[in-house]
């Protein structure tokens, strides 16, 4: 969680507006190279919920995460590599926008407006599941993954949950086969199958507890992601 924000600038690209965040206090786990874009209806200004939402390079623009932004118009992106990202937002009846931005030496919030219409860039980003019941008091707010330059086939993950959690399991099958709880120690390492593009990735985190000879556990809902290698 972010206790303290300074803004030093503000930057409008291209009908982009870029905020940059000179100081920030995050959470421990997390880098510090963090952006959020905001996605605003071009002629009302009012959020646009369920926009598709890339991030990645010129070349891979879906590399570092596809996800759908929130009632608030807003999705975010967790341990950005800091060079320069390229960031794609499209939705069923507007028309899709693209915004380059520059290398992330602090944290960054993109607000892009879109306007009615159709056609433009297209972000691929999975549609959001269904609303669970998070009354067991523990949720994921949040998932980051990014390829481990020391792994061919590794990715690192990293994952945000609101409130205590000690273990973690991440699989690419939506039962979890064949994975099991591992400590939340992030990032947290996982490799990958060996099939080809696009894959849905599975993360779910617990708090779990062995107090006078019985296991006491907290359950998050599963949470999908999808990552492009």
């Amino acid at each position: 969680m972010i206790t303290k924000q300074w803004f030093s600038g503000i930057a409008f690209v291209a009908g982009a507006t870029v905020f940059c965040l000179a100081q920030v206090s995050v959470a421990a786990g997390f880098g510090a190279n963090w952006l959020e874009v905001r996605v605003l209806d071009k002629q009302n200004g009012s959020a646009v919920a369920e926009a598709a939402v890339c991030v990645g390079t010129s070349a891979n623009p879906h590399q570092f995460g596809a996800r759908r932004s929130d009632a608030s118009g807003a999705v975010r992106f967790e341990d950005l590599l800091s060079d320069s990202l390229v960031v794609t937002v499209s939705k069923k009846g507007y028309q899709g926008r693209e915004q380059r931005v520059e290398s992330l030496n602090q944290a960054r919030v993109v607000v892009l407006k879109l306007a009615p219409g159709g056609g433009g860039p297209h972000c691929d980003a999975p549609a959001a599941l269904a609303p669970v019941d998070v009354s067991s008091g523990l949720a994921i707010d949040g998932v980051s993954i990014r390829k481990d330059p020391g792994g061919s086939g590794r990715i690192l993950v990293s994952v945000r949950a609101s409130g205590p959690a000690n273990q973690v399991r991440i699989s690419e099958q939506p039962d979890f086969g064949g994975s099991d709880w591992q400590q939340l120690e992030q990032p947290v390492p996982y490799e990958l199958t060996d099939a080809e593009g696009v894959r849905q990735i599975y993360v779910q985190v617990r708090r779990h507890v062995e107090s006078q000879g019985a296991s006491i556990e907290v359950i998050s809902p599963v949470e999908r992601v999808q990552y492009r290698p």
